[in-house]
Protein backbone atom coordinates (compact mmCIF):
# COMPACT_ATOMS: atom_id res chain seq x y z
CA UNK A 1 0.00 0.00 0.00
CA UNK A 2 1.26 3.38 -0.44
CA UNK A 3 -0.16 6.93 0.29
CA UNK A 4 -1.40 9.15 -2.97
CA UNK A 5 -2.43 12.93 -2.99
CA UNK A 6 -5.36 13.22 -5.62
CA UNK A 7 -5.39 16.49 -6.79
CA UNK A 8 -8.30 18.44 -8.95
CA UNK A 9 -11.37 20.43 -9.43
CA UNK A 10 -15.42 19.93 -8.76
CA UNK A 11 -18.39 22.02 -9.29
CA UNK A 12 -20.29 22.91 -5.91
CA UNK A 13 -23.01 25.13 -6.87
CA UNK A 14 -22.05 28.24 -9.42
CA UNK A 15 -18.46 27.75 -8.09
CA UNK A 16 -15.43 25.71 -9.17
CA UNK A 17 -13.78 24.03 -5.93
CA UNK A 18 -10.51 22.85 -6.01
CA UNK A 19 -9.46 19.98 -3.59
CA UNK A 20 -6.51 17.91 -2.31
CA UNK A 21 -7.13 14.64 -0.44
CA UNK A 22 -4.79 11.49 0.60
CA UNK A 23 -5.57 8.33 -0.04
CA UNK A 24 -4.17 4.87 0.67
CA UNK A 25 -4.14 2.14 -2.64
CA UNK A 26 -2.03 0.15 -4.18
CA UNK A 27 -2.14 1.96 -7.46
CA UNK A 28 -2.73 5.57 -9.01
CA UNK A 29 -5.88 3.80 -10.86
CA UNK A 30 -6.90 2.66 -7.24
CA UNK A 31 -6.39 6.47 -5.40
CA UNK A 32 -8.13 7.81 -8.65
CA UNK A 33 -11.67 5.40 -8.26
CA UNK A 34 -11.18 6.52 -4.03
CA UNK A 35 -11.54 10.17 -4.89
CA UNK A 36 -14.61 9.74 -7.24
CA UNK A 37 -16.15 7.45 -4.63
CA UNK A 38 -15.87 10.08 -1.89
CA UNK A 39 -16.65 12.67 -3.91
CA UNK A 40 -20.19 11.19 -5.17
CA UNK A 41 -20.52 10.03 -1.21
CA UNK A 42 -19.97 13.19 0.12
CA UNK A 43 -20.92 15.89 -2.34
CA UNK A 44 -22.60 13.76 -5.22
CA UNK A 45 -20.49 14.87 -7.58
CA UNK A 46 -20.85 12.25 -10.74
CA UNK A 47 -17.47 11.00 -11.93
CA UNK A 48 -17.78 12.65 -15.26
CA UNK A 49 -17.76 16.09 -13.08
CA UNK A 50 -14.47 15.33 -11.46
CA UNK A 51 -11.80 17.06 -12.92
CA UNK A 52 -8.46 15.29 -11.38
CA UNK A 53 -5.26 17.15 -12.44
CA UNK A 54 -3.08 15.20 -10.86
CA UNK A 55 -2.23 12.13 -8.45
CA UNK A 56 1.08 11.55 -7.19
CA UNK A 57 3.14 9.09 -4.42
CA UNK A 58 3.73 10.94 -1.25
CA UNK A 59 5.52 10.11 1.86
CA UNK A 60 2.89 8.74 4.27
CA UNK A 61 4.75 10.81 7.33
CA UNK A 62 3.49 13.92 5.96
CA UNK A 63 -0.24 13.41 5.45
CA UNK A 64 -2.79 14.65 7.62
CA UNK A 65 -5.68 12.53 6.97
CA UNK A 66 -6.53 10.26 9.70
CA UNK A 67 -7.00 6.87 7.04
CA UNK A 68 -3.71 7.13 5.73
CA UNK A 69 -2.27 7.82 9.42
CA UNK A 70 -4.42 4.61 10.68
CA UNK A 71 -2.99 2.70 7.78
CA UNK A 72 0.47 3.64 7.95
CA UNK A 73 0.68 3.78 11.80
CA UNK A 74 3.60 1.33 13.59
CA UNK A 75 1.55 -2.03 13.81
CA UNK A 76 -0.91 -2.05 11.31
CA UNK A 77 -1.92 -5.21 9.83
CA UNK A 78 -1.01 -3.70 6.47
CA UNK A 79 3.11 -3.79 7.46
CA UNK A 80 2.55 -7.68 8.16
Amino acid sequence: MKAFRVEGTFPNGKVIQAFSMDVVSDDEQGARHQAYSVFGSRHRVKRRMLNITSVEVIDAAISQEPNVISAFREGSQEEK
